[in-house]
């Protein structure tokens, strides 16, 4: 008791000094997955309307030298996607028309003394689908822009270029909208090296140096995210593995901070990184001051719980011995010795003796159950034993008997290693015995990948038939709904009812019961016949006339080796069949 209460405490005083850390970590975890989200809703309908425009221009219901209808379309495109605030198409000789979303103004540009246009234009004619670019400036106002840029072909001939701009002051502005988390602060660099996106993003333009597009960690101003790549950080092992969330706790002017963060490969050339910070502060130090006057008073409560332990302890010191000294003659077996507890007038104590009393009655009775599963395995069989007293008898009587097998096995073998064979074959079989045993079935032989199951013996069922039916249509549907240690397998059924002999065979010490006649060799037969026919399930004439109202398709008249006269076979499909 008293090294289970000193656990107790200490597991309280390490949860609460990690507790805070702990939820700021759940929260920033958070706000990273709303941050890219929040990404993803600002660009994806940007990459959206450059597929659309470019494949109007491919299929010809657009054409870049007709502005009446061009325009119409560009303009109503913009208006859906308020995202882009700037949007070029170029053509191959490197002249187009220029659209600006918020001020409704088209112009026509001639490009061709301009490097920049003349080296995207041209290198696109070797891409076949949409890039984003390294963020850059454009305009008079000398905006930055995150861009994406798209071929534009018609029947395999390159026809130019269409240009997207986003603005980063607003992209800025829609990411830090949930940056009201108290002590988090989100952020989005490009190229680890460059501030894309921070709650002070009103003050972008002024931190931008002279002939760069973003500004950098060191001149944005933030002296803490400026930080993040110190050498002295260290990486935090608090995350959980199975997360693509990264962590660093970095020193910076005396106090230590927190930064997350995962990187995003996508909406630049360069990787995005997407993350928030927060200072691990000293609210910790405060749950732990209170924890310690908890840890005093809880060793009081300590003392007090051993003397009461020790005192309790000699109340059921006498029941415990007595429950100890039986289990000992349990552990060795001695079942016969064993006596049954009396009662006592302490509750907890007195369940237990009574359970262990009941525990001792069923290892008497499941020592018999072991000896007869050991030799017999089928469920109802030794149910069957234990109703008998562990007899018996062989019988001779009519019997629906089942024999599926697996399609290719063989070969699928071959493929995959020993223990994915026998992980397959475990759930496999698993399947269709859980179905064997809803319908009475009793399973007699595994062999290999093939089953032999057999029904109306030994538990006489008049709707033997039927329910051997139903068990295949249900085994059918089950396998064809689901993987099996990562494979899809395809099964044979063969049904077939006629006399068969079922009794136990083997040696003195170890039995099998199972199953002869020629109407287990007939089921045999007609799994294998699956083969011939395409089909999934064959059923005998024998079946058919007993098994009722389904939706049985006559296959016709087979020759079956061990047969003088054909039989009449039967199939039925899980697709169709809905049983009676």
């Amino acid at each position: 008791m008293l090294l289970a209460v000193a656990g107790v405490l200490y597991l309280g005083y390490t949860s609460a000094r990690d507790a805070t850390f702990e939820l700021l970590r759940d929260v920033a975890n958070g706000m990273i997955a709303s941050t890219a989200r929040n990404m993803e809703t600002e660009l994806e309908p940007v990459v959206a309307q450059a597929a659309g425009i470019a494949d109007a221009i491919a299929s010809g219901r657009l054409s870049l030298d007709k502005s009446a209808r061009l325009d119409p379309f560009i303009e109503g495109s913009l208006a859906a996607t308020p995202e882009v605030m700037v949007l070029a198409i170029a053509t191959a000789d490197y002249k187009g028309r220029l659209y600006r979303s918020r001020k409704h103004d088209v112009t026509d540009v001639d490009w061709s003394h301009n490097p920049d246009v003349i080296g995207v234009v041209d290198a696109l004619a070797g891409s076949a689908g949409s890039t984003w670019g390294a963020p850059l400036q454009q305009g008079p106002e000398q905006q930055t822009f995150l861009n994406l840029r798209t071929p534009l072909f018609r029947d395999g001939r390159y026809l130019g270029a269409l240009w997207q701009g986003v603005a980063i002051s607003d992209l800025s502005q829609a990411l830090s909208s949930g940056s009201g988390v108290e002590n988090l602060t989100p952020f989005v660099l490009y190229d680890r090296r460059w501030v894309l996106a921070h709650p002070l993003h009103s003050g972008m333009d002024e931190m931008v140096s002279p002939g760069e597009p973003l500004p950098t960690l060191t001149s944005f101003g933030d002296g803490v995210l400026a930080q993040i790549w110190s050498p002295a950080g260290e990486p935090l092992d608090l995350l959980e593995k199975t997360s693509n969330t990264k962590g660093l706790s970095v020193p910076v002017a005396g106090r230590d901070y927190i930064f997350l963060y995962r990187e995003i490969d996508r909406y630049a050339d360069k990787p995005l990184t997407v993350g928030v910070y927060f200072e691990a502060g000293t609210k910790g130090e405060d749950e732990l001051a209170r924890l310690n006057k908890m840890v005093v008073f809880g060793v009081v409560i300590l003392a007090v719980a051993v003397i009461a332990a020790l005192l309790v302890g000699r109340m059921i010191g006498r029941p415990i011995l007595r429950l100890a000294a039986a289990a000992g003659k349990i552990r060795h077996g001695d079942l016969d010795a064993f006596e049954p507890l009396p009662r006592t007038a302490l509750g907890e104590i007195d369940d237990a003796s009574r359970s262990f009393n009941a525990m001792v009655q069923g290892l008497r009775e499941r020592n018999l159950v072991r000896g007869l599963l050991g030799k017999y395995v089928p469920e109802s069989v030794a149910a069957k034993l234990i109703k008998d007293r562990g007899t018996i008898e062989p019988v001779s009587t009519q019997a629906t008997v089942m024999f599926t097998d697996i399609a290719g096995f063989t070969t699928l073998s071959e493929k995959v290693s020993p223990e994915a064979l026998v992980e397959m074959l475990n759930e496999y079989f698993t399947v269709l015995a859980d179905i064997l045993e809803t319908h009475g079935g009793v399973i007699t032989q595994f062999q290999g990948d093939g089953l032999l199951a057999v029904f109306n013996v030994p538990v006489p069922d008049p709707d033997h038939a039927a329910e051997a039916v139903r068990s295949a249509v249900e085994m059918q549907r089950a396998i064809a709904g689901r993987t099996f240690a990562g494979h899809t397998l395809t099964s044979r059924i063969g049904i077939t009812t006629g006399e068969v002999v079922a009794g136990s065979v083997g040696t003195g010490g170890r039995l099998s019961y199972t199953i002869y006649g020629d109407t287990v060799n007939l089921a045999s037969r007609l799994e294998q016949m699956n083969k011939q026919f395409g089909t999934g399930i064959l059923v005998s004439s024998e079946t058919v006339g007993l098994a009722g109202d389904f939706p049985f398709e006559r296959i016709g008249e087979v020759e079956v080796r061990g047969k003088a006269a054909p039989v009449t076979v039967y199939t039925v499909t899980a697709e169709t069949a809905a049983g009676p």
